[in-house]
Parts: structure tokens; C-alpha cells; sequence
């Protein structure tokens, strides 16, 4: 199981990652009820193969997730994106 952290940037024009000491995430939901947490949710369980969770940081732009697959395979699937 894998705990990484990203910060999201909501409302933007597309969704993005970038690789970087942290992972940025762009978001094209703004942060309103829900909508950018649901978003970054979906899109990352698309990209990763396994659904994540948001372990704390709900009401924050820098979350913590985790994942059921190892951290290689998370840095290896969000690099490739």
C-alpha cells in the first residue's frame, strides 16, 4: 500500500500532473462540494488502476492519499501520464 501526497490546483482548464517534490494536479472542478475532491478521485483511479483514498487534507489543497498498489508503481503509472 502506497501514501503519497499531492497538491491540487481546482478550477483549471485541464487536468493535469506534473511530477515534481510533491505531485501538482490540476483540477478542472472548482472546490465546491465536493466536485474537485470527486474529480481528482475518479481521474486517479483512471490513470492508477486502483482506487484511491483521501486520508486527510478533504477541505485542503495539499491532500494525503493512499492506494493499494506499491509506491513504484504509483511514481511509475503518474510519470507515464
Amino acid at each position: 500500500m502506497a501514501e503519497f501526497y499531492v497538491k491540487v490546483e481546482p478550477g483549471s482548464e485541464s487536468f493535469s500532473v506534473e511530477q515534481a517534490y510533491i505531485t501538482k494536479v490540476s483540477l478542472t472542478e472548482p472546490a465546491e462540494n465536493g466536485r474537485a475532491n470527486a474529480e481528482l478521485i475518479r481521474e486517479l483511479e483512471s490513470i492508477l488502476g486502483e482506487k484511491p483514498a483521501i486520508i486527510s487534507g478533504h477541505r485542503s489543497r495539499r491532500k494525503k492519499l493512499k492506494v493499494d498498489i506499491s509506491e513504484e508503481k504509483v511514481e511509475e503509472k503518474l510519470r507515464s501520464f
